[in-house]
């Protein structure tokens, strides 16, 4: 039994060393994300016409934008390493967090400083953010992401 224990013992460390620097590293991600998304200096408003959530849970999906205005026609990161979507043919999908607070036919008003989601003219009090989930873990959803939001 002690030998077996032995043997286990570097298995557990090694997982708990991931699982530590998983958690590290999270900030990082999002001050990347954050300077990502201040160099894409994105602005959009529109209606939200559909709502994919994501397998991989966490409260991540891909919503549909039928845009009125977008100060960029077309945008398709998919080739890189982050991106938040696509946006073409007046229409854009965005990779959001708290796509289950989300409807058909909410309002979308994206400024890169500021993201409001409005249900009849009243701004919602959640706060709706482009997301970019971690590529740091084991169980990332960009394979999906990128599956859902082939042509």
């Amino acid at each position: 039994m002690k030998k077996i224990l032995i043997r286990l013992i570097p298995i557990f460390l090694f997982l708990g060393g991931f699982i530590i620097y998983d958690m590290m590293n999270w900030g990082e991600q999002s001050d990347a994300d954050q300077r990502y998304f201040e160099n894409l200096n994105l602005s959009l408003s529109g209606k939200i016409s559909d709502i994919i959530p994501l397998n991989y849970g966490h409260d991540y999906g891909i919503i549909t934008v039928d845009l009125k205005n977008c100060n960029t026609k077309y945008y398709d990161g998919r080739n890189s390493k982050q991106f938040i979507g696509i946006i073409k043919d007046g229409q854009a999908k965005l990779i959001v967090m708290n796509e289950s607070e989300i409807q058909k036919n909410d309002s979308i008003f994206i400024n890169i400083s500021d993201f409001q989601i409005k249900r009849e003219n009243k701004i919602l009090n959640k706060k709706y953010i482009l997301g970019l989930p971690p590529t740091t873990t084991l169980n990332n959803p960009w394979s999906e992401i990128k599956d859902k939001l082939s042509d």
